[in-house]
């Protein structure tokens, strides 16, 4: 159950002496399969995406990958918050490479690194562009390689309604995308100037 997870905890608490938030797991609580890369991969990204506990989400992934190297999901989410919270473009770049060094048609992955290669700290518009439209040559309808292509569009064309556009789109086919969300709210913001909507 829990205790795998209790342990790694305090541990990772240990190595960096600060308190982690998520202190009273009690067995019963997640079922947990210890010594399983998948496993903490889908911790972490509960962690991610309902505790907004991102340190704890990367300690997580992190392990995944001590367990699998090669485990995509890890990969992805460590490139995923390193990118986007943590603003380290380059181990970004180097967690999204390794993924699709093994899984090169990963439409998550893909889509991700595309929108990484936007940054304006490696403005790659090029290559961002060959890889969100291969994202969206294997799944249209994707939705973080639709906000890719909206995120592209924006960003080279200045093509503000058609970004606005994909982004609606996207967020049609999707509408409780925290990411998706994420980006579109950005965007109201930066471009729209709307703060409120963006709110």
């Amino acid at each position: 159950y829990v205790s795998s997870l209790q342990s790694f905890l305090d541990e990772g608490e240990a190595e960096s002496e600060e308190p982690h938030e998520f202190r009273n797991l009690s067995d019963g609580n997640l079922v947990f399969f210890e010594e399983n890369a998948l496993s903490f991969c889908v911790l972490a990204d509960i962690f991610r995406s309902f505790q907004v506990d991102l340190k704890t989400s990367l300690l997580l992934a992190e392990k995944a990958l001590k367990i699998d190297g090669t485990c995509n999901a890890a990969l992805g989410l460590c490139g995923f918050i390193e990118h986007r919270y943590n603003s380290n473009v380059l181990k970004a770049k180097a967690y999204f490479e390794k993924a699709l060094e093994d899984s090169p048609e990963n439409v998550d992955i893909l889509a991700k690194y595309g929108i990484l290669l936007l940054d304006e700290n490696l403005r790659c518009y090029e290559k961002a562009e060959q890889v969100i439209e291969k994202a969206l040559q294997i799944s249209p309808n994707h939705t973080t390689a639709l906000c890719g292509k909206a995120i592209f569009i924006q960003e080279t064309c200045n093509q503000y309604d058609a970004a606005e556009k994909i982004y609606l789109e996207a967020l049609s086919r999707n509408k409780h995308n925290a990411d998706a969300l994420c980006f579109y709210a950005t965007f109201v913001g930066k471009f729209r100037k709307q703060y409120t909507v963006a709110e």
